[in-house]
Formats: C-alpha cells, sequence, structure tokens
C-alpha cells in the first residue's frame, strides 16, 4: 500500500493531550503485549493502517516491542554534497520550531543517523533511548519510529507517542520526511523532527516538508554546479583537437561523437564502469589500457577531476588500437582453440568460418555479413591476419586506420604456399561507407578490379552500397548465437579462463546460459558472463551467480513459427538483394505482408524497419 496523497494516513490529526496518548496507550498494549484481546479502535483516536502495517513488519523482524533502547549501530553514509547542501536548512529548522522544544536529526538514506541538534532535554532523552548519530533506526532495528517508517513507505509520516513499536519511544513524537535526489529520485537522506508526545502538533508535518524540499532544492543546485563543473574539464580537452573524449562522475557521462563512435558495438555500461573505476584508484597511472571483447582495445589517457565536496570523476582521451590474435599456450588445450576468438564447432559456425578462409585466397571484396555480436570483426581480422604478409584495418565510422606485419603465430594454420603475397585491407561497418569514399579506396578499387583482397563487416548486404554489393566475390553469414546454442559452454568455459580472476562454470549454469536469448549475441553472453563473475564467492560461477544477474523471469528465445519466419524473410531478401517487392513474391505474400513483417521484425533481420 502506499500512503502519499493520503494526509490522513501519514498526519496523526490530534493534539497530544493526555486522553489522546492514553488511548494510543491502550491500544498498542492491547495489540502487541496482550494480542488475544486486540482490543478495538476508538473512533476518536483511530489506529491508522500505515502504523498497523508498521507493527506487523517489526514483529516479522524480531524486534521486541519492551526493547528501551536501540543499540544498532552503523556509521551513517552520506554525500558530502548532501551534507552541504542540508546543513544552514537544518539550523533555520531548528529555530522554526523551537518553541515546540524539538530536536532535528538528519540520517541517511538507511536510517542511520548523521546528526542531531536542538532542544538540549530532548536530545538527552533521546541519547538516553538509543537515537543518537551513528545509531539506526531502520524499522528492522527500532520498529515503528518516524525515520524508519517514512524511509520505507517513502513519503513523509507523523508517528505519535504509542504508535512507536518499542517501549524506547513511547515519549516522542516523530515527523519526518524522505529527500531525494533531484537526479535519480531515489532517497539520499531522511530529515526529522522530534517533540515530546504531550507537545505534537500535526502543522510540524508542514514545517518538515518545507524543509526537506528546500534541501533538494539546494542539493539541485550543487548537483548542476558538480555537473558543469566535469563540463568544463571536459570542453577543455576537446578544445585541444579531434580526439574522442569522454567524461564521468559516475552519474553523468559526456561524451563527444568520436567516443561515442568507438564504443559502438562495445557494451558501453561495462566500458564506462570501468574506466571510471580505474579513474578512480590513486594508484593508477594517467594511460590504462580497457581490453574489449570486439575488434578493438583502448588506450586510455585520464585526467582526474575532484570538487571541493570530494565527489571523484574522470576525463579521458579513447586512443583505439586494432587487436589480433594473441597466444594462449598457457591454456589449457581443451578451452582454448588455435585462433582463440573463433570459438565453436557448430556446422553453421563451422561452414562458416571455412568459407572465409577459402574465399580469402583469391583477390576480389569478402562481405561479412552477421547481427551485432556474431563475430564479424573477429573473423575478419583473423582471417586477414592469414592471407597477406601485412593487413590494414579501417573503421569506416571513426576512419582510424592501422597497418600491422604479418605476425607469425597468425599463420601457424596456414601453410606458405597458401599465404597470399599481397596486403590485405579489412574495412570495419562497410554499411558506413559513402560513394566519395570508395573513389578515394584505392584497396577497395582494386578488389573491385579482382586486383586485391578486401574483407570487410557489415550487419547486412543490403544495408552496403548496390554497386559493392554486387561486386562482392563472396558473403559470409555468420549464425546467431541461438542457432549455435551447442557453442555456449565452449564460449562461457574460454571467457571465464581468460579473465583476470579465472573461473570455472557448472553444468546447471550452463544448461541455464544455452535456455536464454542474448540481444547482441556472443557480446550479451560475455556481458551476463562477467556481471556473474563478479558475483561468484568461489572458483566457480552458478546457476545462482547467473539468476542474481538476469533475474528470476529468464529472457528465453523465441518460438518457432516466428523464427522461420523470420530466416524465411531474411533469405529472401539477401537472394533478392534487398529488392523488398522481389523477396515479397518468393515468399508467395503482398508486399504490404511484407512490410508488416518487417516492421516487426527489423532489427532481427538486420534491416531498418519498414516506414
Amino acid at each position: 500500500m502506499t500512503t502519499k496523497g493520503l494526509p490522513g494516513e501519514v498526519v496523526f490529526p490530534l493534539k497530544g493531550d493526555v486522553d489522546v496518548l492514553r488511548e494510543l496507550r491502550r491500544l498498542r498494549d492491547g495489540r502487541l503485549l496482550e494480542p488475544s484481546q486486540s482490543p478495538a479502535s476508538n473512533r476518536a483516536v483511530p489506529l491508522r493502517t500505515v502504523i498497523e502495517d508498521s507493527w506487523k513488519r517489526a514483529s516479522a523482524a524480531g524486534v521486541s516491542p519492551t526493547l528501551r533502547r536501540v543499540d544498532v549501530q552503523k556509521a551513517p553514509t552520506l554525500d558530502r554534497r548532501v551534507i552541504a547542501a542540508a546543513a544552514p536548512i537544518l539550523r533555520k529548522l531548528v529555530d522554526e520550531v523551537a518553541d515546540n522544544r524539538a530536536a532535528v536529526i538528519f540520517s541517511d538514506s538507511s536510517g542511520a543517523i548523521v546528526e542531531s541538534l536542538g532542544d538540549k532535554a530532548v536530545l538527552r532523552a533521546l541519547d538516553r533511548a538509543g537515537a543518537a548519530p551513528g545509531h539506526l533506526l531502520a524499522e528492522a532495528a527500532a520498529g515503528t519510529n518516524g525515520i524508519g517508517t517514512a524511509l520505507h513507505a517513502g513519503c513523509g509520516i507523523q508517528v505519535v507517542g504509542a504508535e512507536h513499536f518499542i517501549e524506547a519511544f513511547q515519549m516522542f513524537s516523530c515527523t519526518c520526511f524522505p529527500v531525494r535526489d533531484p537526479f535519480t529520485g531515489e532517497i539520499c537522506a531522511s530529515l526529522d523532527v522530534t517533540v515530546r508526545a504531550i507537545d505534537h502538533r500535526p502543522d510540524i508535518y508542514e514545517y518538515v516538508r518545507t524543509a526537506a524540499r528546500e534541501i533538494e532544492e539546494s542539493l539541485h543546485a550543487l548537483l548542476i554546479a558538480d555537473q558543469m563543473s566535469l563540463i568544463q574539464h571536459y570542453l577543455a580537452i576537446t578544445t585541444q583537437g579531434d580526439v574522442a573524449v569522454l567524461a564521468t562522475n559516475g552519474e553523468t557521462i559526456v561524451a563527444n561523437r568520436r567516443a561515442l563512435n568507438l564504443l559502438q558495438g562495445m557494451d558501453r555500461e561495462i566500458v564506462i564502469n570501468r574506466l571510471f573505476a580505474e579513474g578512480s584508484r590513486p594508484d593508477v597511472g594517467e594511460i590504462v589500457e580497457l581490453e574489449t571483447r570486439g575488434a578493438l582495445k583502448l588506450i586510455v589517457r585520464i585526467q582526474r577531476v575532484v570538487d571541493e565536496y570530494g565527489k571523484r570523476g574522470v576525463v579521458a582521451i579513447l586512443e583505439p588500437h586494432i587487436k589480433l590474435g594473441k597466444a594462449t599456450t598457457a591454456m589449457p588445450a581443451s578451452a582454448t582453440p588455435p585462433l582463440p576468438e573463433l570459438i565453436g564447432r557448430s556446422p553453421a559456425f563451422v561452414a562458416a568460418v571455412a568459407k572465409a578462409r577459402r574465399s580469402a585466397s583469391e583477390p576480389g571484396l569478402l562481405l561479412i555479413a552477421g547481427e551485432p555480436g556474431t563475430g564479424k570483426a573477429t573473423l575478419a581480422i583473423t582471417v586477414g591476419a592469414q592471407s597477406a604478409l601485412t593487413m590494414t584495418v579501417v573503421d569506416a565510422i571513426t576512419g582510424i586506420t592501422q597497418t600491422y606485419p604479418a605476425s607469425p603465430s597468425g599463420h601457424q594454420n596456414v601453410s606458405s604456399s597458401s599465404r597470399l603475397q599481397y596486403a590485405v585491407t579489412v574495412i570495419l561497418r562497410l554499411e558506413n561507407l559513402r560513394e566519395e569514399d570508395v573513389a578515394s579506396c584505392p584497396a577497395l578499387k582494386k578488389a573491385l578490379q579482382k586486383e586485391g583482397l578486401v574483407i570487410a563487416t557489415t550487419r547486412s548486404p543490403s544495408r552496403i552500397l548496390p554497386a559493392l554489393r554486387k561486386a562482392a566475390s563472396a558473403v559470409i553469414c555468420l549464425p546467431r548465437l541461438e542457432e549455435r546454442t551447442d557453442d555456449i559452454p565452449r564460449l562461457a568455459q574460454w571467457y571465464l579462463l581468460n579473465r583476470q580472476r579465472r573461473l570455472t562454470i557448472d553444468q546447471d549454469a550452463l544448461a541455464l546460459l544455452q535456455r536464454m536469448n542474448y540481444e547482441e549475441n556472443v557480446r550479451s553472453l560475455f556481458s551476463v558472463l562477467e556481471a556473474a563473475a563478479e558475483k561468484a564467492r568461489g572458483f566457480r560461477v552458478t546457476r545462482d551467480d547467473i539468476i542474481a544477474v538476469v533475474g528470476d523471469n529468464v529472457p528465453t528465445r523465441r518460438g518457432m513459427i516466428e523464427e522461420l519466419s523470420v530466416r524465411a524473410v531474411r533469405d529472401a531478401l539477401a537472394m533478392t538483394g534487398g529488392n523488398r517487392s522481389a523477396a515479397a513474391r518468393v515468399l508467395g505474400i503482398s508486399r504490404a505482408t511484407l512490410y508488416r513483417w518487417l516492421k516487426h521484425f527489423g532489427e532481427d533481420l538486420g534491416a531498418a524497419p519498414a516506414p
């Protein structure tokens, strides 16, 4: 039940005279100390539902109603900006409620008291009851009380006299409001005014509500200033030249288009969180290398930012480098094939890799197509490294070009007689290439004339320039992960064994992974495994670790009929070169029906949805 917007529930409407307090005591003792009698509520002094519900929670938590002092201690954790925003408002509130002989209590989001100030007699009484700085007043520790119950309910509330669950708080009336982060909406603190129960007044509720809102407004101003400081550091770097820049303080992320393009195809959240974590460590140097599971690794130049409240942030310059396969002799043979990133024995995957190797033995344009996370870039770079003495890798989005000499390990599975004796160019994300780019790319022009080899990746052949699509000497379509579920155990074992903290995985976890749906194929699988590995307590990832990441509602693969429909439409589009009218004729459906399917399955088909 929510108590928001119900003043009759959250505000105790009567003043704290002796008869009212005596009736509350009768109700409490009857319900909590002598439950068999369970006295009826007096209409003149009602027992509110919000209080009864809180009593039930306190009883379930094992709190004793006869407790005379709260002895649960907890060091409060509160952002220094919240403390700075609240300080002047707390002093102002103390002055406003001084006539009521009141104490003002400020706590963190867990109910641990940060500071208490105000009337000395009330403060001494609170201290005797265990409601002092460093003590925890969550419901599970102190039963029904202003702070703990307001934090649980997520709204302001008054708890008067015997409405408190434990004996220690019977003499008090507490009015408390949560304080929320103005950006996230999450509770970050609570503000409470406590008076003697006999001095209770309903209008104290408005004083506390106004003060809590003022703290939130002051915090908003400080957070805005904090964001502007981060942006100023970011702008100072971007004005120095055409560089990829990203800035974050763990809450806000500022990045230019070049940085976003570099992060395209990666799990941005993992990369950014790791960047912030690395940059927040004082023992880390100014240059950090971030390995990713894609074709790029990032060399990051870090500038640390610390504001006057101790809030940390980082401004980073991202320098991309193409990753080539690395030797894996230290790894068990069962988990590490000769080409470490090309893992799989499913017929569709093995056939795609074999066709790519055969096609790369002849000049021309070789297209490697597939959904995000299927391994297009990895296959292109691996085959390219085996096909020539030098390899140039070009990213069609960022324009980054890097040239590499052949690595001896790159040719370990290719005989010298089959190796091509000319350079190969690998173009990543060919669909972003424009006609004017083709004219200015000598390697691509040679490939179109069958005088050189270009290996290019694309999400779908229908997305690239028609001239390039028609001139392609071969098209390799990598299967989606759900089409090669038998490879999931091998992929999972390889990933976990190649982490800095090596882990294994049990059979129940592997069985669960094989039933799941992966939006971005292998990339999504690795993201789940990384998160589960962080939760693993021992040396093995378990099924419970996977559930902790994905939740009880495990995303499963789509039904067979829907799957067959997607495959049929994809094959028809590939067969007709993306011509929708021709594809509709191949499928034996109307063009309007095909458009409806495209709209529904657009992302799965590797094509833009129909307008």
